[in-house]
């Protein structure tokens, strides 16, 4: 396990200390999820100054979002849009294999995280979750609702855990979803208002996992 080399690291978690009550603005999100990520992670080499789209990233067009490297596509509302696509672009530059992507659905937002797990990895679905929620949590200010529960796409087992915030927006609901595709950790922070808690819920109904693209 890796980490930010020590003069880096103190400055991210400082940055998601002070942007801690801005759940809803972009900052705190993406900084949530490479706190987590660099928890997780060994860490990638830069490219070699490559100005191609990462593949990583996958496409999105009309509601209808694909990623056929890591394997799934997402059937989201036509209005749903990348919330800071040359962000996202400029990190999957330097992490070809790691995937943090937001995309904004109206006041719903969605937050994409994936890594490989390598040759020597312990693939513990569990384990994996637990430490990547966790990270979440504290960059973000959710709190859990309930217990993990278990539930299934495509034939792959996913575990899900209920979130809930209270922010100078309102409260908010969230739901954490953790899977594994062929050799990679995938998950996919889905959160809005309280009152989208509902549809929030339903997301795996918008998904599709082809588990032979690894």
């Amino acid at each position: 396990m890796t980490t930010q080399p020590p003069d880096r690291m103190p400055q991210i978690l400082s940055s998601v200390r002070v942007c801690r009550r801005c759940f809803v603005g972009p900052a705190i999100v993406f900084l949530a999820a490479l706190v987590t990520s660099c928890q997780l992670l060994a860490q990638a080499l830069p490219d070699s100054g490559t100005t191609a789209r990462p593949a990583i990233l996958g496409t999105l067009e009309s509601g209808k979002y694909s990623n056929p490297m890591i394997g799934f596509e997402l059937h989201l509302d036509p209005q749903c849009a990348f919330q800071d696509e040359a962000r996202d672009i400029e990190f999957s530059r330097n992490f070809s294999q790691r995937l943090i992507l937001t995309l904004n659905c109206g006041q719903d937002m969605l937050l994409l995280s994936s890594f490989p797990l390598h040759a020597d990895d312990y693939s513990n679905l569990k384990q994996n979750a637990q430490v990547s929620l966790d990270g979440t949590m504290a960059g973000s200010g959710f709190q859990k609702r309930g217990r993990w529960k278990q539930g299934a796409v495509g034939g792959a087992k996913v575990l899900v855990q209920e979130l809930t915030a209270t922010t100078d927006a309102g409260p908010q609901a969230g739901f954490y979803y953790a899977m594994l595709i062929g050799r990679r950790y995938l998950s996919v922070l889905n959160m809005g208002p309280e009152a989208d808690r509902a549809q929030l819920g339903e997301f795996l109904l918008k998904m599709n996992i082809k588990t032979s693209a690894q």
